[in-house]
């Protein structure tokens, strides 16, 4: 292990300059180390996320561009928000409705003919 990246650095040059190999084999050896490095980025960029496979209209895939465009970000992160903010949205009526049927103490069964009603105060 080396304790910096600086040390590191002198480590890879010393490397590649006493390597005994043509000048055409140390390059494809350095093409395919940032190859593997930027691999690695690519998976650490990744790392909690899960590849989804939709097909969309192509009208609705335009306009997500350009929404994603005129916000200047990816369209990953555009339809990220628009589902965040959409079960937000859910999430809050959800307790405003609880919080008005407490308040109410209005109680109906769905599928019954009877409306069952509290009064509360």
């Amino acid at each position: 292990m080396h304790s910096d990246s600086k040390e590191l650095y002198q480590y890879i040059q010393y490397f590649f300059d006493d390597w005994d190999n043509s000048k055409e084999a140390k390059e494809l050896s350095q093409i395919k180390i940032k190859k593997a490095w930027d691999q690695k980025k690519y998976r650490d960029k990744v790392k909690g996320k899960k590849v989804l496979n939709i097909y969309l209209d192509s009208k609705v895939k335009d306009e997500l561009k350009k929404l994603a465009k005129e916000q200047n970000k990816t369209i990953t992160s555009v339809i990220e928000n628009l589902i965040n903010r959409e079960i937000k949205l859910i999430n809050n009526t959800k307790a405003f409705e609880k919080i008005n049927k407490n308040r109410t103490g209005l109680v109906l069964n769905i599928g019954s003919s009877q409306k069952k009603t509290r009064a509360r105060f």
